[in-house]
C-alpha cells in the first residue's frame, strides 16, 4: 500500500535501452496501478528514453561545483525533452559532494547546500515544470561532514511544509493567472503563476545568478496583494507589483481580485 512507484533506472546509459524498454513493458503488464520512475543525469537525452518510464526526473547537483541555477536549467530542458507528455519528479541536492570525493582536493571543494540554496533549488524546479520533488538524500544527511543531520533535516522539513501548503495552488487546473513582467525579464528570475478559487498566485524565485527589482503587471481588478508568510498587505500602484528579489530569494504572493 505504501508503494509510490517502481524505480527502473538510475542514470543508466542508452546502451541499456532494450533492457529498460522491456522492464517498462513488464511493469505495465504486472502492475498497471503504479507508475515507473527513472532518474537521469543525461538531461539532454531524456527524449530518447520515453519508452522506459512513466515519470521522469533529472538530478542537478550543483553546490560545490556549479551555480544553483543549474536546478532550473536542467528542469527546463527535461520538461522540453518530454514536451509535457510525462510528469516530472525532480531530484534537488541535499548532499555534500565530499561524500563521494576521490581526492583531497575534491573533498575540500565539496560543501552541503545551505537552507537558502535548497529552498531556491526546490522552487526553481517547480517554476520550470516539476510536479514532484525527491531530495537526494536521506543517508547523506547523516554523513555530510560540515552540517549536522538535525540542522539540515529541520531546514528540509520547513521547505517541505512550505511547498505542501502551496500544493493545492500549484496543482490547480484553473486557467493560469493573468500576470506579466514589465520590461526585460531578468535571466535569474524564475516564476510560476496559478489561479485558484478566485484568487491569483505568483511565485517569484531568484536562481542565484543575479539580483534586483522586478515589476509585475497585474489585472486591473486587483483588490489586494499579500506576501504569504508576511503579516502586512503589499502595496501596489496602477495594478503593478514591484518587488526586490535578493539572490536565492523565494517570494509567494496571493492576489485578490474583484469579481466582475
Amino acid at each position: 500500500p505504501a508503494l509510490l512507484a517502481w524505480y527502473l533506472n538510475d542514470e543508466l546509459s542508452q546502451r541499456y535501452m532494450p533492457r529498460l524498454e522491456a522492464h517498462q513493458r513488464w511493469v505495465a503488464e504486472e502492475d498497471p496501478n503504479h507508475p515507473t520512475w527513472a532518474v537521469l543525469y543525461q538531461y539532454r537525452e531524456v527524449g530518447a528514453y520515453l519508452k522506459t518510464f512513466d515519470v521522469i526526473g533529472t538530478d542537478p547537483y550543483p553546490i560545490g561545483r556549479q551555480p544553483a541555477s543549474m536546478a532550473a536549467e536542467w528542469t527546463a530542458e527535461t520538461f522540453r525533452q518530454v514536451e509535457g507528455a510525462r510528469p516530472l519528479w525532480q531530484v534537488p541536492q541535499l548532499h555534500n559532494w565530499a561524500n563521494y570525493a576521490k581526492t583531497e582536493d575534491e573533498k575540500k571543494r565539496g560543501r552541503t547546500p545551505t537552507y537558502d540554496e535548497v529552498r531556491s533549488m526546490a522552487w526553481q524546479c517547480i517554476c520550470e515544470g516539476a510536479q514532484g520533488l525527491v531530495f537526494y538524500c536521506w543517508h547523506d544527511l547523516k554523513r555530510n561532514p560540515d552540517v549536522p543531520f538535525a540542522v539540515q533535516w529541520e531546514g528540509l522539513k520547513r521547505i517541505a511544509a512550505e511547498i505542501d501548503q502551496m500544493a493545492p495552488v500549484l496543482l490547480s487546473i484553473e486557467p493560469p493567472a493573468a500576470i506579466s513582467i514589465e520590461g526585460n525579464r531578468p535571466k535569474w528570475l524564475r516564476t510560476v503563476t496559478r489561479t485558484r478559487s478566485g484568487k491569483l498566485y505568483l511565485v517569484a524565485v531568484n536562481d542565484g545568478d543575479g539580483e534586483g527589482r522586478v515589476e509585475f503587471r497585474l489585472p486591473a481588478t486587483v483588490k489586494s496583494v499579500r506576501l504569504l508568510g508576511g503579516n502586512r498587505p503589499v502595496q501596489t500602484q496602477d495594478a503593478r507589483l514591484s518587488i526586490e528579489l535578493p539572490r536565492l530569494a523565494v517570494q509567494c504572493y496571493e492576489i485578490d481580485v474583484a469579481v466582475q
